[in-house]
């Protein structure tokens, strides 16, 4: 069987505004509790100073994590500490829907995750949704790695209101199981964990299974509880 390429993939988000730069709150050392829209970095050569907030569903260690965290470490250094991004892991901030309304609302500056929860605002997202549509990480890598992919992407994220500023891959999704599966009649009634998106759902039940749409915070309680039988999700995430 092939491997599912489309629901690996971690993207780099910001409300959209002006630049790059929008949808930060300017503070101050004497007052942290007010803050200000800036569409600049500078003002006369110098480097206004920025605190962000980023919020991710995905635990420490978990490629998304890291991203934001590489991100934030560079951002602070090059700025001499001028420019600084709070990271918030785990869903500390809510899970993937919620830190999209969160994004919406200014309450979160920066999200990293996976496009599957953006498709019910973003609806030509799903194109990521497509299953099984690369046997190797090769083949995959040198279709998502170009210019042309980005070009097409931006608008989508911009009329959805959000800007995209990157994206990476976390290898393909696997399954990982409390029961045997080793051939498709196995997949019958096993109750799997799935992320909160329709055609996610619609593979699963077209292989037999029993999706059941979770935040990711949940997934290993559940599976020791018996709620669900199965996941799916990146080598690194499982």
């Amino acid at each position: 069987m092939k491997k599912v390429w489309s629901f690996g993939l971690v993207v780099v988000l910001v409300f959209s505004l002006a630049a790059c730069s929008s949808g930060a709150k300017e503070t101050t050392v004497a007052d942290n509790t007010k803050a200000e829209d800036s569409t600049t970095a500078e003002v006369n050569g110098e480097i206004r100073e920025h605190h962000w907030i980023s919020g991710v569903a995905s635990p420490k260690d978990a490629v998304a994590f890291y991203f934001i965290d590489k991100m934030a470490s560079e951002l602070d250094a090059r700025t001499g500490g001028k420019m600084t991004i709070d990271v918030y892991p785990d869903s500390t901030l809510g899970d993937d829907v919620a830190l999209l309304e969160s994004l919406g609302t200014r309450n979160v500056n920066f999200v990293v995750q996976n496009p599957a929860p953006e498709v019910n605002l973003m609806p030509k997202l799903a194109i990521f949704d497509l299953p099984f549509a690369f046997q190797d990480i090769e083949s995959f890598r040198a279709a998502i790695d170009s210019e042309e992919l980005m070009s097409l992407l931006r608008p989508i994220y911009e009329e959805g209101g959000y800007k995209l500023l990157g994206f990476a891959d976390q290898t393909f999704r696997v399954m990982s199981s409390n029961k045997k599966v080793e051939k498709i009649e196995d997949f019958q009634g096993i109750k799997i964990r799935t992320m909160e998106n329709k055609n996610h759902m619609a593979l699963w039940e077209a292989l037999g299974a029993s999706p059941t749409p979770m935040a990711f915070s949940e997934v290993y309680t559940c599976l020791q509880q018996k709620v669900i039988d199965a996941q799916e999700n990146p080598y690194a995430t499982s």
